[in-house]
């Protein structure tokens, strides 16, 4: 697309923007004095909120940037278990529990488009996240629990000035519940859906005026909600099991006698469960008058099996491209091939059966049974509940952090904050990729990060209270390791590597008051992150020596051949400058017009998925993005009505998508995206009984230009990034992935004193687009409705609350993420959602 029109479009963008601004705006503006009074008089007003969104306590209409604040009170009303339900309500932001190849306690966060699936080491995410102040740099174990949440803000646009690095799409920042100045605390139990039983408990323990702490502890046990079924042979004496050894088919999950962990008839846990143990301990220690030390203590461990993994499509053989397979040359045959004959070009497991059936000199019945648990087989609207399995499945994390707060009023106008951190995540989770009911594709990861950080912030006010400053610096180390195996039945890929990352950020932001209605505000932070990257010795070994019997393999010319992957090292350096400015003017007392440019970067890094014939490690550079956005936020109807919109256009370059090379993922910078949208926010307190919220996002993002220039691949060939990644099925006209174009949300709060108490009934909606869960758009998912329900009852003066709520209660079935390899292993598989789950919850605070 020209310049010219590109930012002719972008004109009539930010131009609807203003006129709807302007339209607003002419019928909000009356006379201010008698507004005040009327708020005076009435106990019905909108609910003000605090964020720190520009590192310092502000009110939210005050804050000209786009932000969703979610208090701790209304997470619990709506009955919300993880912090990734708040996309159901959040415009623009998309937020998955499970990323695309990592496990279940991965988290996948995109805002207006822009984040990462990919959870490797390698790869940072787009969307920053923030408890207390400290930086999560890794997306394992990002989907956290509710518990003791103070409040969510989320951050629309690039944050880098006061952020940092990774902040490229936004940041999500939770600040956590402080110990109270009294001894209390509650002890809550949840039962529900799928045998879900929670225990939940906090206690605030004050042992003077100066010093506080609190204990927080969870127990979340629930059954997973798809089953895993396999072939139904055992007995090792069994004639059909001995017939597939004797065959050489030890990939068949009938042969391998794990009832505990691997899916055969009638055992195995089913997968999507949670089986988790939280705690986390504060302390508020107030040294002197001027300085207070915070200290946090987190810990989180899971026992669980790995995210549902379902077979949802196949590539008939006869359209496999094996070229793309190294292996076939370096082995002497096409390695994969077997298994796409035992999935003839079609989905139904019973077909596959049939045809190894037939192979054997067997019945079919012999094998695949049509009732019990297989019945799914016969029924494709079932198959959402039952996972074919072949492999081992678990995902046991243990994560713990420790952070230390200093605050320190050195005057009455300049404060020194301290931020010091260590984050520490083990991860073991194995999982069967492709989701039938054959050894097709499993793999195994041991993931370990260790992450140390430390910021010092001065701020301050200057010039009779008009100029409002901050200034800092940044720096952190981490260091990991991500040991995987990747089965390719009948080869396995062993590797891997490790990481050492250094960071190093100065940064500085100001405003400075022009009038009593006029802000400027100018920032700019310089990063710089020093990454290196080793291999883990590893490489391919081919695991069956001879299954000529049925004809469906040559004999491999050298059974238990190896081919090693490189054992090398390489470290580079990225550096940005980003800078921030601001206008905002304040129009009425309750209403703030404002226009901002910004800038992000996201850093850049290694492949660490290395198949052999790789000569070298393929890096990526870094992404940037420029914003402008302009918005309005205003309160109204006396106080009743809180009312925010913006609208936005942005230059994205050297967006980082992932390709298929030697049938490993591969990243790369090789596009530039033009992003533009409309966010609206809605808050009405229509009466003393009842509260209306409504979101809504229309999002245009669209690829302009891919990178046609010419370059040698990790393989030694000679070819664009465009070409890669249109050999991989990324082309200019897909779709970006989790962007969808509409986002509307609307929720209904209704209370009143029934039965000697207070009862409270909402009822949430929301609905979005087609969205692509893949960059290649092979894993499409149509527009979603869903709807939650929640009711809440307090006894009058009684220390008991009641809580029934119901998440995506008409029971839709829809996936939230997905892996697809059609030219390699012609395996298109996706992560379900959960589908209908009912709860209650009884507390009792004291």
């Amino acid at each position: 697309m020209p310049t010219n029109m590109i930012f002719r479009n972008k004109g009539k963008q930010l131009l609807l923007t203003a006129s709807v601004i302007q339209f607003l705006f002419s019928n909000t503006v009356f006379a201010q004095e008698q507004r005040e009074k009327d708020v005076q008089n009435s106990d019905i007003t909108i609910e003000d909120i605090v964020v720190t969104a520009r590192k310092r306590e502000e009110n939210l209409q005050d804050t000209p940037i786009s932000v969703t604040a979610i208090t701790g009170a209304s997470l619990e009303k709506r009955g919300l278990s993880n912090i990734s339900q708040i996309a159901d309500f959040t415009p623009n932001l998309t937020f998955q529990s499970g990323a695309s190849l990592g496990s279940g306690t991965s988290s996948s966060i995109y805002i207006r488009g822009i984040g990462q699936a990919d959870f490797a080491l390698t790869v940072d995410p787009g969307v920053g996240l923030y408890v207390d102040g400290v930086y999560v740099a890794r997306s394992v174990g990002g989907v956290l629990d509710v518990l003791e949440i103070q409040r969510i803000e989320v951050l629309r646009g690039p944050q880098g000035t006061l952020f940092g690095k990774n902040t490229i799409g936004g940041a999500i920042n939770i600040i956590s519940q402080r110990p109270d100045d009294e001894l209390s605390g509650y002890i809550e139990s949840t039962v529900g859906s799928f045998n879900r039983v929670d225990i939940k408990g906090a206690i605030s323990v004050p042992f003077s005026d100066t010093f506080r702490t609190k204990l927080s502890v969870a127990r979340l046990v629930r059954d997973g909600f798809v089953k895993k079924v396999g072939l139904p042979f055992i007995d090792a004496s069994n004639d059909v099991a001995n017939g597939f050894r004797a065959n050489g088919l030890t990939g068949f999950s009938g042969i391998v006698n794990d009832s505990e962990n691997v899916g055969l008839l009638g055992g195995g846990k089913a997968l999507g469960d949670k089986n988790a143990i939280i705690m986390r301990f504060q302390a508020d220690w107030e040294l002197a008058s001027n300085v207070e030390v915070m200290l946090d203590f987190d810990y989180t461990r899971k026992r669980e099996q790995s995210a549902p993994r379902l077979l949802t499509n196949i590539t008939p053989i006869d359209t496999i491209n094996f070229s793309q397979n190294p292996f076939a040359n370096q082995l002497g045959w096409q390695a994969f091939a077997g298994y796409q004959y035992l999935l003839p070009g079609e989905i139904n497991p019973q077909s596959a059966a049939q045809r190894a059936a037939s192979l054997l000199g067997v019945d079919i019945f012999d094998i695949l049974p049509t009732t019990g648990d297989l019945k799914y087989v016969a029924d494709p609207s079932l198959r959402s509940s039952f996972q074919g399995a072949s492999s081992p499945s678990r995902s046991d994390l243990d994560l713990w952090g420790l952070g230390l707060r200093v605050n320190w009023d050195v005057s009455d106008d300049v404060q020194l904050k301290s931020i010091t951190a260590y984050r520490s995540i083990d991860n073991t989770f194995a999982r069967d990729t492709d989701g039938s009911i054959f050894l097709i594709n499993d793999s195994t990861n041991f993931f370990t990060s260790r992450q140390f950080s430390q910021e010092l912030q001065f701020s301050g006010i200057s010039f009779n209270d008009r100029l409002n400053w901050i200034i800092g610096g940044y720096y952190s180390n981490e260091t990991g390791n991500d040991t995987n195996t990747v089965s390719l039945f009948p080869i396995t890929i062993a590797g891997g590597g490790q990481i050492n990352n250094n960071s190093y950020a100065l940064f500085g932001q100001a405003t400075y008051e022009v009038t009593d209605r006029l802000d400027i505000t100018g920032g700019l932070r310089w990063s710089q992150d020093a990454k290196s990257f080793s291999t883990t010795p590893g490489g391919v070994r081919q695991h069956v020596s001879n299954i000529v019997g049925i004809g469906m393999l040559p004999t491999p010319p050298n059974p238990g051949a190896v081919l090693t992957v490189l054992e090398v090292q390489a470290s580079r350096s990225f550096v940005d400058v980003s800078p921030q400015a601001t206008v905002s003017y304040h129009i009425t007392d309750d209403t703030l017009l404002y226009g901002s440019f910004s800038s992000g970067y996201k850093s850049g890094g290694f492949n660490q998925r290395l198949a052999p014939l790789f000569q070298v490690i393929p890096s990526f550079d870094a992404e940037t993005i420029n914003v402008y956005e302009v918005g309005l936020k205003l309160i109204g109807f006396d106080h009743r009505l809180r009312f925010n919109i913006d609208g936005f256009v942005s230059k994205y370059d050297n967006l980082q998508l992932t390709g298929l090379q030697n049938v490993s993922p591969i990243v790369e910078n090789a596009a530039k995206a033009n992003i533009s949208g409309i966010e609206v926010e809605v808050n009405w307190v229509v009466s003393r009984h009842l509260k209306i919220d409504s979101g809504f996002s229309y999002l245009s993002a669209k690829y302009d230009e891919f990178n046609t220039a010419v370059a040698t691949d990790a393989g030694g060939v000679q070819t664009s990034a465009s070409q890669r990644l249109a050999d991989s099925g990324i082309n200019i006209d897909n779709l970006l992935p989790n962007a969808p174009k509409y986002n509307f949300n609307i929720g209904a709060e209704l209370s009143y004193e029934i039965f000697g108490g207070e009862a409270t009934f909402r009822a949430d909606a929301s609905y979005r687009s087609k969205i692509a869960l893949d960059a290649a758009n092979f894993l499409l998912e149509g527009s979603l409705t869903l709807l939650n329900l929640s009711a809440n009852f307090v006894p009058s003066n009684s220390t008991w609350i009641f809580t029934l709520a119901g998440r995506n209660v008409t029971n839709k079935r829809y996936n939230v993420s997905g892996f697809a390899d059609p030219a390699g292993i012609g395996i298109f598989s996706a992560q379900p959602a959960a589908p209908a789950e009912w709860s209650l919850s009884i507390r009792k605070t004291f």
